[in-house]
């Protein structure tokens, strides 16, 4: 029953603490997302980890903002 956003990026946000337990939420983003960082994490080489949640109600509409946004963070070394 993930129909609306908060209980989607509540639930992003559970799974990613089960992975990496010190996972820190962070207030929404500008784009309506909500962030969720692991700062020097030690299985990434001391970088920091961030995953952006964000729920969508057309993921068709939605997967070309996804493919550019994996393609920039590509381009820019962050993959």
């Amino acid at each position: 029953m993930l129909r609306e956003p908060k209980r989607f990026q509540d639930m992003c946000f559970r799974l990613a603490r089960y992975e990496f337990p010190n996972a820190i939420p962070l207030a929404q983003s500008w784009d309506g997302g909500r962030d969720v960082v692991v700062l020097g994490e030690p299985s990434h080489g001391n970088g920091d980890v961030v995953f952006q949640c964000k729920f969508t109600k057309d993921l068709l509409a939605s997967k070309s903002k996804i493919a550019a946004s994996l393609d920039a963070l590509a381009q820019n070394g962050g993959i």
